[in-house]
C-alpha cells in the first residue's frame, strides 16, 4: 500500500508543473496530495498564494453536491429512485426519471438547458452530461431541508470537515477568492466571476463552489473513508453508475478511454488501477479533483487561469501526467513547450484573415469610389 511519495516522484511532479507554466501563462496554481491521515505533498505556484487560498471549483462541486444529497437519503430514508417530481412539481417531466438519474446524468436533460425552462430530449437513459442535472439536485435538497443549498453544504460538510476556506460563490464571498484570469488571444488577462443566479446554466451546486486545496485534501481524505450503505466511493460509482463511452464528458484525462459516471465521479481503469476523477473548467478557473482507491491517495489541483480554446486542454494534460506519475505510467502526453504559442498563433492568425476578408468589399468600394457606401450628408 503506498501511502508516501518519494523524493523521485515529487521532484518529477514538481519539474512537470514547473514545465506547464513555463508553456501555458498559468497565473497561480496550487496542488495537495493526501492519502487516508495527512497530506503528502503540497506546493504553491505564483506569488502570493497558499494552500489556503480559495478558488472557484467549477464542475468538481459536483462531488459535493452528490454527497450532499446521499446524506439526506440516509437521514430521511429516501430512496435513490425517487422520481424528482416528487419534490419538483413545476417540474415538466414524467415520474421515470429519479434522483439516480440526476447524479448520473440520464434523465434526458439536455446539456445546455437550464431549470428555469427545462427541455428534454427524449434520450432519457442515455448519458448526456448536463450541468441542470445537479442544479436540480440543490433544488430537491432544498425542498427537503427548507434551508437553502449553500447553508446546507456548509452546515453539513464545511463545518464538521473544518473546511475554512471553502464556501458558495457569492457577492459577500467574491473577496475571498483568487482573481481570475481569461485568455484573450493568447494573452492572460483579469477576467472577474459573474455571480450566478436560476437562469444561469452554471449554479452553485453543479460549479459554483469555493475551496482551497488545503480544504480539498480534507474532502479527500474524508472521501476515501467515506461509505454510503455500506459501500465504499468506488463501489458507490460502479454499482449506481452508468457506462460512458466515447463522450468528451469523460476525456479530460486518458482521452478516449471509456468510463463510469455516478456522484460527481468519472471511474477509468489505468495501468490496472482504478482512478475516480473529475476536472472543473471555467473561464477564469480550472480544477482537478482524484481519488486512486487502491494506493489510497487523493489528489487536488486548482488554477485562476482558464481558455478553452487552448490552455484548459493544456492543463488537463498536467492532471493526467501528475496521476500516471504516482500511478507509475509513462507520461504519454508532455506538454510542449511552444504548443500554446503556435496553437494561438494559428487561431489569431485565422481571425486575422477573416476580418481582413470581412473588410475586402469596403475596401475595394473605397478604391472605386469617392463615396462611402452608406452616403454623404
Amino acid at each position: 500500500m503506498e501511502t508516501t511519495i518519494s523524493k523521485e516522484k515529487a521532484k518529477e511532479i514538481d519539474d512537470l508543473i514547473k514545465k506547464t507554466f513555463q508553456s501555458i501563462p498559468i497565473d497561480h496554481l496550487s496542488i495537495t496530495i493526501t492519502d487516508q491521515e495527512d497530506e503528502l505533498f503540497s506546493m504553491n505556484y505564483g506569488a502570493g498564494i497558499t494552500g489556503s487560498s480559495s478558488f472557484v471549483l467549477g464542475s468538481t462541486s459536483k462531488a459535493f453536491t452528490a454527497v450532499a444529497m446521499f446524506k439526506l437519503l440516509g437521514k430521511f430514508s429516501i430512496s435513490i429512485d425517487t422520481p424528482i417530481c416528487h419534490y419538483l412539481p413545476e417540474i415538466n417531466c414524467t415520474d421515470e426519471i429519479t434522483i439516480r438519474d440526476l447524479l448520473n446524468h440520464t434523465s434526458g436533460i439536455g446539456t445546455y438547458e437550464t431549470i428555469d425552462n427545462l427541455k428534454f430530449s427524449g434520450k432519457y437513459g442515455a448519458f448526456e452530461y448536463s450541468n441542470a442535472n445537479y442544479n436540480l439536485i440543490g433544488s430537491v435538497i432544498e425542498v427537503i431541508t427548507g434551508n437553502t443549498f449553500s447553508n446546507y453544504v456548509e452546515t453539513q460538510i464545511f463545518t464538521p470537515l473544518k473546511m475554512k476556506q471553502s464556501f458558495a460563490f457569492s457577492d459577500s464571498a467574491k473577496s475571498k477568492v483568487m482573481q481570475g484570469y481569461k485568455a484573450y488571444f493568447g494573452f492572460s488577462l483579469p477576467y472577474d466571476t459573474k455571480v450566478p443566479n436560476e437562469y444561469s446554466w452554471i449554479q452553485e451546486p453543479s460549479g459554483y463552489l469555493c475551496s482551497s486545496t488545503a480544504d480539498m485534501g480534507k474532502f479527500l481524505r474524508y472521501m476515501m473513508k467515506y461509505s454510503y450503505e455500506g459501500n465504499q466511493l468506488s463501489k458507490i460509482v460502479k454499482e449506481n453508475g452508468v457506462s460512458v463511452k466515447n463522450s468528451p464528458a469523460i476525456e479530460d484525462i486518458y482521452i478516449n478511454n471509456d468510463g463510469i459516471y455516478s456522484a460527481g465521479w468519472i471511474n477509468k481503469t489505468i495501468n490496472n488501477v482504478d482512478i475516480l476523477y473529475h476536472t472543473g473548467k471555467l473561464s477564469n478557473f480550472c480544477s482537478f479533483s482524484a481519488l486512486i482507491p487502491d494506493k489510497h491517495l487523493g489528489i487536488s489541483i486548482t488554477c485562476n487561469f482558464g481558455d478553452f480554446l487552448v490552455g484548459t486542454n493544456q492543463i488537463e494534460k498536467l492532471y493526467e501526467g501528475i496521476t500516471s506519475i504516482l500511478i507509475n505510467k509513462d507520461i504519454a502526453n508532455y506538454i510542449n513547450p511552444y504548443d500554446y504559442f503556435i496553437r494561438h498563433s494559428v487561431i489569431n492568425s485565422i481571425l486575422l484573415i477573416l476580418l481582413m476578408l470581412c473588410s475586402l468589399p469596403f475596401i475595394l468600394y473605397y478604391c472605386n469610389c469617392s463615396e462611402p457606401p452608406w452616403g454623404t450628408n
